[in-house]
């Protein structure tokens, strides 16, 4: 398999840490976002020793030659504002315990992570990084930028050089969006958002639910000799490199047992969906393979193809109390859900409790948190030692906190008053000890850095209110990673401009076919007499359903979509109806496409991203999703709705076996699937491999492989861009 930049298994929105580093080989996600985002002594999230709100977290700058990682952009946005950094000076205000920076970038990001029916689901947030010594010159208010360009470099925190404050925050209605709810735990009495699904795939199961030391029929629903688990119970499913992680959770997010492997059921999911079907032979009621397919997949079917029957069996092997077992996770008082939920027991908690006039958090949760021996006195060492505990800064990133900024000037003297008019608690009474947190003559030192430091007014982000909410950045940038949705912006981005044509006289090579944003963004929306309208939220359901998700199968999957489809321009194959006839039954062409009927060859002719060609695969696909593709009007419907011209190509896309012949014999090469073909690397030679699969000539190698370049370079985590690079200008406005 892979290694390099491409471990991580579901990426976009696109989004990045704010410093990039090599990865090593076969390094995980985890192991790769802390060491690109190194934390430092101080800043901690949501709240400080004093207990005072801090809604990001310091970084210090990964180390790079004799100097050190310049910031980037996390995701595409565009520069909401800017402030250059002052001339460090002794006499500063900005030298109060030791010189700090005030350089400050402010980015305003707007993506989409799902969609329901025909609406994106549309998302805005910000990123703000504080403490910068340099700014590059490029970065300019109101003009767009791109992930992973460079902003400007970490400067000095109180004395200590390379030092960022790295914040994320968005309003009310962006909170539901990106969360799915902007209030409590996730109501687990029904299921989960249709708007946004991706990562993990989480059920929750009832105590009553049966557990099975075998598992029964695969069109059984339950059977005899099955136990109660007599405890509500969670589990979990991650689809990654091929397999299958099956987690069982409890109620307060530890986990249960080991985490159980299923090799190769990614790959498999096609071929699992249709083993189930064939478990229904015979009987009067048996699902279409589209709907198992989702129900294997998300846990329920999301798409147009219903389950029927609705309580098609969903058997899985987990951790219980007791061992492990199978259970039925389409039983019916199981309820499913996603990361995109944000699950309480996945670590997520939205709190909202705060008061406008002290900069303090008063919420109890967070407060017994740091109060280590229980007497109810929070002491700044308690909340010092308890903030570096493992377990205290994992719950701490999962939560999700509203309360206002702190860097509004108008607001400093009022909600840091409390430090000239409190004794740190536990001081003794009427003692030597028992001073104030700062002197008068201290606060109006301390005042004018804080104000110094603030940009809030300044920067009037647009729909952002004085209290927001807050997330932990390397928290929220893990999540969205998991995410797998291109924003048409992105899916834009990641199509290149133009395309190689070699000539054939001369082998010289030169650049055609130049694609201007505009141009793009009608291909997406506008229908053509070759291709459907509003092709993009289609596009975006079929990887999301066939996990053409991460960046390396997503880039393959552009790669080969550019010499398919023009880059998007054609979803039909074309030609007058007499250039068909070479595909008429009884001609070579004909009969290799599986044509049997006059006419077949006109009424099957390639449709679809990647085109489906021929009696047999229009056959195949209708049965996978339980309709007919075979009258001259409903094959027509591969091109003509959107949906369809998307799916059959996912569907050849995870069902695609290649097949090698040894001994006279007709054997499987490789597992099942073009992910799988994917999944093993950016070289060249997996790029042919990958064509293989689609075009076994290797027609137009040249442009699936420059196409596969320049997506990787928009997708990756690589600070440099290959030779492959060729992006369409986006306009400024």
């Amino acid at each position: 398999m892979v290694s390099g930049n491409y471990l991580s298994q579901g990426r976009d929105m696109i989004i990045s840490p704010p410093f990039l580093i090599a990865r090593n080989a076969n390094e995980a996600e985890d192991s790769w976002l802390a060491r690109a985002m190194p934390l430092a002594d101080s800043g901690t999230y949501p709240v400080s020793e004093l207990l005072g709100w801090h809604g990001g977290i310091h970084l210090r700058a990964p180390s790079a030659g004799t100097g050190t990682e310049p910031i980037r952009a996390i995701a595409d946005g565009t520069i909401a504002y800017v402030r250059q950094p002052t001339q460090q000076s002794d006499s500063h205000a900005l030298n109060y315990l030791g010189w700090t920076d005030d350089g400050c970038v402010v980015l305003q990001h707007d993506t989409s992570i799902g969609a329901d029916d025909t609406t994106e689901t549309e998302v805005r947030f910000y990123s703000i990084y504080l403490h910068l010594n340099t700014i590059r010159s490029t970065v300019k208010p109101g003009e767009k930028i791109h992930r992973k360009a460079e902003l400007g470099t970490a400067g000095s925190f109180e004395g200590t050089n390379g030092i960022i404050h790295f914040e994320i925050i968005c309003n009310d209605a962006n909170l539901k969006k990106l969360m799915g709810r902007n209030s409590g735990d996730l109501d687990t009495s029904k299921n989960g958002r249709t708007d946004a699904i991706f990562g993990e795939m989480f059920f929750k199961l009832p105590g009553t639910t049966q557990v099975y030391a075998q598992r029964p029929a695969l069109s059984q629903t339950a059977s005899a000799g099955g136990t109660a688990l007599n405890e509500e119970l969670f589990v979990g499913i991650r689809y990654a490199a091929g397999d299958a992680k099956v987690t069982t959770y409890k109620a307060d997010g530890t986990t249960l047992g080991n985490v159980l492997t299923e090799e190769d059921a990614e790959y498999n999911l096609y071929a699992k969906s249709a083993e189930i079907v064939t478990a229904y032979a015979g009987q009067a009621d048996a699902p279409v393979q589209s709907a198992v397919y989702e129900l294997l997949r998300f846990g329920r079917a999301v798409g147009p193809d219903p389950l029927k029957p609705a309580d098609t069996p969903h058997w899985r092997q987990i951790a219980t109390p007791t061992g492990t077992g199978w259970v039925n996770l389409n039983g019916s008082s199981v309820t499913k859900s996603s990361d995109a939920d944000a699950p309480h027991w996945s670590g997520w908690h939205l709190l909202n409790e705060y008061q406008t006039d002290d900069s303090r958090c008063s919420i109890v949760t967070i407060k017994k948190l740091l109060d280590a021996n229980s007497d109810g006195i929070n002491t700044r060492e308690e909340a010092a030692s308890q903030l570096k505990k493992v377990t205290i800064i994992k719950f701490l990133a999962g939560t999700i906190c509203k309360f206002p900024t702190e860097w509004q000037k108008s607001t400093i003297a009022t909600r840091w008053g409390w430090t000239t008019k409190e004794s740190p608690p536990g001081s003794p009474a009427n003692s030597a000890g028992s001073t104030t947190y700062l002197t008068q003559k201290d606060f109006a030192k301390f005042q004018s850095y804080a104000e110094a430091l603030c940009f809030w007014d300044e920067a009037k982000l647009e729909g952002m209110e004085v209290a927001h909410w807050h997330f932990h950045p390397i928290r929220f940038i893990d999540h969205f990673r998991r995410c797998g949705w291109l924003s048409k912006r992105e899916v834009i981005r990641a199509t290149r401009k133009t395309v190689p044509e070699k000539n054939k006289k001369t082998q010289a090579v030169t650049e055609n076919g130049a694609l201007t944003w505009e141009a793009m963004k009608s291909r997406l929306e506008t229908a053509s007499a070759k291709r459907p309208e509003n092709i993009h939220i289609p596009i975006q359901k079929m990887c999301a359903k066939y996990l053409i998700t991460t960046p390396l199968r997503i880039a393959h999957l552009w790669g080969q979509l550019a010499a398919e489809t023009g880059r998007l321009e054609l979803m039909v194959e074309g030609g007058a109806d007499s250039y068909f006839d070479k595909y008429e039954p009884d001609t070579p062409q004909g009969d290799r496409l599986g044509n049997t009927t006059s006419g077949d060859g006109k009424r099957f002719k390639g449709r679809g991203l990647i085109q489906v060609t021929g009696r047999p695969n229009y056959t195949n696909y209708g049965t996978y999703r339980g309709r007919s593709f075979l009258t001259d009007e409903t094959s027509a419907h591969l091109l003509t709705e959107a949906y369809n011209t998307c799916d059959a190509s996912g569907w050849y896309w995870a069902s695609k076996q290649r097949i090698s012949l040894s001994n006279k014999k007709y054997l499987p090469l490789g597992k099942l699937g073009i992910n799988y073909w994917a999944d093993k690397g950016e070289k060249y030679l997996d790029r042919k491999e990958v064509t293989k699969c689609i075009n076994p000539g290797l027609m137009h190698f040249d442009v699936r492989s420059a196409c596969f370049g320049h997506a990787s370079d928009v997708l990756n985590d690589n600070k440099d861009v290959s030779a492959d690079y060729a992006a369409i200008i986006e306009p400024k406005t």
